[in-house]
């Protein structure tokens, strides 16, 4: 039986359904399958802090959904020039999507980039955080108490593995521990590896929320997840010139 991923504004506790002949029952509306946006980065950083690559993004579910009705509803050249402007000075170029009109089949986004200014330079020293202008730098939780469930729409899975090319001439100081979070009850996870091989780095990240609603009793242990998974997004590795 195909899916249905409902818009998410009608992600809402349950519905009813009516068959042509006048029965009814009531349906739920969350989704209880997770949602995965599995984004695969090959990318040379130089020593002026410039990045380039190669990224590749699979997208399935209510992530493909809402892929769709952003890129299906515009001029291709506009949508690149949104994501341009999104990752504020990044250079598209080979963008091509896959399955955009395919509802059966994950959503493929490819594209070549270069963006500037991913690195800090201080004297003989590089710094920058792996995860690039994917990283989190802001807690959306910033409340000291709710009194209202937190509604993420869907269960989710976002995968990020990045394979990253060292500048020539450069060695790595220090790199980020790897670390893992967990929300009680099995709300969600947080995974970050980092594996430093000679001029490569190899960063693993996979970030789950496993149910569409969180009640407002976990809104602290909520809080301080996120606060972790973003001090661990914007840990710098550090690289010094040989």
């Amino acid at each position: 039986m195909r899916q249905i991923f409902y818009s998410f504004r009608t992600l809402n506790w349950q519905g009813r359904i009516i068959t042509e002949y006048g029965s009814s029952e009531l349906i739920d509306l969350y989704p209880k399958s997770i949602s995965k946006n599995t984004v695969s980065l090959f990318a040379k950083i130089d020593d002026a802090g410039t990045v380039e690559g190669q990224m590749r993004a699979i997208k399935t579910g209510h992530k493909a959904r809402s892929y769709r009705n952003r890129y299906n509803n515009v001029d291709e050249d506009e949508f690149i020039v949104n994501l341009e402007n999104k990752f504020d000075g990044m250079e598209i170029e080979e963008f091509t999507v896959i399955n955009s009109k395919d509802l059966g089949k994950p959503v493929v986004e490819n594209c070549k980039f270069s963006i500037e200014s991913q690195a800090d330079i201080i004297d003989d020293k590089i710094y920058f955080s792996p995860m690039f202008f994917f990283k989190m730098e802001e807690n959306p939780f910033k409340l000291e108490k709710r009194e209202f469930p937190i509604d993420f729409g869907y269960p989710s899975d976002d995968i990020y593995r990045f394979n990253i090319t060292l500048p020539e001439g450069y060695t790595v100081v220090s790199a980020p521990q790897s670390k893992k979070l967990e929300l009680p009850d099995n709300l969600g996870s947080f995974t970050y590896q980092v594996k430093v091989q000679g001029s490569t780095v190899q960063l693993i990240i996979d970030s789950k929320i496993n149910v569409p609603i969180v009640s407002p009793i976990y809104y602290d242990a909520l809080k301080s997840y996120f606060s972790g998974l973003i001090e661990a997004e914007n840990e710098q590795i550090v690289l010094t010139k040989t």
